[in-house]
Order: structure tokens, then sequence, then C-alpha cells
């Protein structure tokens, strides 16, 4: 049996606000400048298949239930989901 080894990631920026912001001129610089005092964050959901199975949609909603609750517990983190108890 082949066992493949792949996951679905869900990741969602904490402060899209800030990089909209940001990203608003069309001058690098101008954006570089902007980034300068905030350091994008990201919550990122992380559903293996091993954990969750193959079926598409399922692997989806792991993986945004996972970023949901990155950004809950303060965001900029990854959270993995694992295997459901037997």
């Amino acid at each position: 049996m082949l066992v493949q080894w792949w996951s679905l990631l869900d990741i969602r920026l904490d402060d899209p606000d800030d990089i909209r912001l940001a990203s608003s001129s069309a001058a690098f610089n101008a954006v570089a400048e902007k980034f300068a005092p905030t350091r994008p964050s990201a919550s990122i959901g992380w559903a293996p298949v091993a954990a969750v199975g193959y079926e598409f949609e399922t692997l989806v909603n792991a993986a945004s239930h996972a970023a949901e609750t990155a950004y809950a517990k303060g965001g900029d983190r990854w959270e993995r989901v694992h295997r459901a108890a037997e």
C-alpha cells in the first residue's frame, strides 16, 4: 500500500488591515517603509491526511477550524489537527 504524506494548510493574515494600508502605495520603497514598524503575522491551520483523511471538504474544514484556533490563541502561530481518539 502506497502511503502519501500530504496536508492541507489554511493560512490567514492576522492583521490584514495593517497590510492593506501598508501596500496601498505603488512604490516599493513606500511599502517597505510602512512595513518597517510592523511585522506581519499569520495564523495557520494544518490538517494532515493521516489525521483527517482524504475527503477534501473535511480537510478544508479541519484546517480552517485549526487556523481559527491559532488566531484565538493570539495569532502568529500554527495549530495542527491531531488524529481523533479511537
